[in-house]
């Protein structure tokens, strides 16, 4: 470093502000032992109209804070003018705004609430104002995990230059899967599941990204688009599931293999009848049987961790049943549902395991996202055909899974147990 670069740093290039005070003194020490001598640290609220920071940077990467509230009299009124809300997490991308000089750019991480809540018309406010009178130019959408231990909410990071006269032409969409890293407490290295190289190449090259098909991980999606939307960030409200035609027998074969099976069935219980001498040995077996009902199954299973929400992976008709939901219900436990695409997208992954394909992961990671963002804190796989999957290693989730079918093999292993021990 020069001695020109020298003293720029070490005059007024460091700004800091924290509501902590002992964060704030932590601060100003470690840059006073590394010879910054006059770094402008404070201890206020960024929020506040102490904060009188105005047009001043040129590159603002940022992490802010998630969640909670300020006083709505605390909050600067340059700030209220952008968005009209007390929400922490988006009166920061305002003031970021007002920070930046003109063609100065950001690039902050949200939670993923920001990019498609609606009950508030403080969230879209704020999504119109990045891509009507910004440039809004990237949304990488990040799997929750990428915190942990320390928060397991789902993120993403938006890209945006400022203007305050518009030019959002197209907005390059990336739906990360992995980072590197295991996405649950431990965070181990997982190179298999990094892709962040592939972002930097393709954020790099985004010509080429005009080609891409919505099927792919990454593609541009017009402004025009996302005004139709009225400004949804979601993914899924732009990338595109594909479905392939699953050919079934004609009917009359089905009622043929049924036939069959039945007649089979029919003469296979006459034999063990007529071998075990009239079926009263049969009976004798039946009156020492345990039946286990798979759903009070799990529902004692959560109940027993204090899970309040849990996300349902079901087939339609377990779903239209209502049995989980109810069950859940009744024992205090809300349940978290995919959207109708996304059960659209599950039911096509169920048939092709039926079918002994091999199923989309990147469509059911999506899913998973989906009810993780709901607040799921573990999922329910409650259709059989999802529990041969080998979820850990193809599709790591930061919310632990709870399998049904698991539970009622583990129940009846221990009653027949029990059983043996007792004979």
């Amino acid at each position: 470093m020069t001695e020109e670069q020298w003293k720029t740093f070490s005059g007024e290039q460091f700004t800091g502000f924290d509501t902590d005070q002992t964060m704030v003194r932590i601060s100003a020490m470690n840059l006073l032992l590394h010879s910054i001598d006059h770094p402008d640290i404070r201890n206020q609220d960024s929020l506040s109209h102490l904060n009188t920071i105005r047009d001043k940077f040129d590159l603002i990467l940022a992490n802010p804070p998630f969640t909670g509230s300020v006083d709505v009299e605390d909050i600067d009124d340059s700030l209220k003018a952008v968005v009209e809300t007390k929400q922490t997490e988006l009166l920061f991308v305002a003031l970021f705004l007002r920070m930046l000089k003109l063609g100065g750019r950001c690039v902050c991480i949200v939670p993923n609430g920001v990019l498609f809540r609606s009950n508030s018309k403080a969230y879209r406010q704020l999504r119109a104002e990045l891509v009507d009178n910004q440039r809004f130019e990237a949304i990488i959408y990040m799997p929750s995990g990428v915190f942990k231990p320390y928060s397991g909410v789902s993120t993403a990071i938006l890209v945006f230059t400022k203007t305050d006269a518009g030019g959002t032409d197209k907005v390059w969409l990336y739906n990360m899967e992995g980072d590197g890293y295991t996405l649950d407490d431990k965070r181990d290295s997982d190179e298999k599941h990094n892709d962040i190289p592939d972002i930097l190449e393709r954020w790099g090259n985004l010509d080429t990204e005009e080609q891409r098909a919505r099927t792919d991980k990454s593609f541009l999606v017009p402004k025009s688009e996302i005004v139709e939307n009225d400004y949804d960030f979601s993914f899924n409200k732009y990338a595109e599931t594909k479905y392939e035609r699953i050919e079934y027998p004609p009917t009359e074969e089905i009622l043929a293999d049924l036939d069959d099976l039945n007649r089979q069935m029919t003469e296979s219980l006459a034999e063990l009848h007529k071998m075990l001498g009239g079926g009263q040995q049969i009976q004798q077996e039946l009156s020492h049987a345990v039946l286990f009902n798979m759903v009070e199954l799990t529902v004692q299973s959560l109940k027993a961790q204090n899970i309040k929400k849990a996300g349902l992976l079901a087939t339609d008709g377990t779903i239209a049943g209502g049995v989980f939901k109810e069950s859940l219900k009744n024992a205090g436990i809300e349940s978290v549902l995919p959207g109708a695409l996304s059960q659209k997208s599950l039911m096509a992954l169920i048939y092709r395991i039926k079918a002994g394909k091999e199923p989309d992961m990147a469509a059911f990671n999506r899913i998973l996202q989906e009810l993780v963002s709901g607040g799921a804190e573990r999922i329910v796989l409650g259709c059989t055909e999802i529990s041969i999957l080998n979820l850990k290693e193809k599709c790591p989730c930061a919310v632990p899974y709870t399998d049904c079918m698991e539970l009622l093999a583990e129940a009846a292993v221990a009653a027949c147990s029990g059983q043996v021990a007792q004979k």
